[in-house]
């Protein structure tokens, strides 16, 4: 197996754009610097998500409301072609 250079600003990234080289600036700003607090937040947002979802399936799985159906695009298709008529 061939070892791989280190990554520095110096090295290049190789690929169809060989000639580009790998600039450390251009990705600080997409580090995360605290992995502890982005795992937290990470973990909220998936908490958050689930509740959102339990929301929206919730009246559909007690059947208050009905499952989507092609109905409003019927009556717009319907409409539309009165309109053009």
């Amino acid at each position: 197996m061939t070892e791989r250079p280190e990554r520095t600003e110096e090295c290049s990234t190789g690929g169809a754009a060989g000639s580009k080289t790998f600039n450390k600036a251009s990705v600080e700003p997409f580090l995360i610097k605290n992995p502890d607090s982005f795992a937290l937040n990470l973990a909220r947002m998936m908490e958050e998500a689930g509740k959102a979802a339990a929301a929206w399936a919730g009246p559909r799985e007690r059947g208050e409301l009905p499952a989507a159906s092609a109905e409003p695009l019927s009556d717009m298709v319907r409409t539309f072609s009165k309109v053009t008529e």
